[in-house]
């Protein structure tokens, strides 16, 4: 089996035990996801200064909040 096939089924297997067993860093690690694609997005366009800088700065901050909420519980 080569070594892509073997890395998507140890994804899978560890994917549906956080589904199954732990959300709560199932979804801290969707909103880190989300954070870094967007941060990708930004970083090609230069950081250009607009909205979608600000929205994603505002989303960032809420989001760490959250997640720092989430892993105290």
């Amino acid at each position: 089996m080569s070594s892509r096939n073997e890395l998507g089924k140890e994804f899978g297997i560890r994917f549906t035990w956080l589904v199954r067993n732990d959300r709560k860093m199932l979804f801290i690690g969707l909103l880190k996801l989300v954070n870094a694609v967007w941060f990708a997005g930004l970083w090609q366009t230069g950081f250009a200064i607009g909205l979608s800088l600000l929205l994603w700065v505002v989303f960032f901050i809420a989001s760490m909040l959250i997640a720092i909420r989430l892993d105290r519980l």
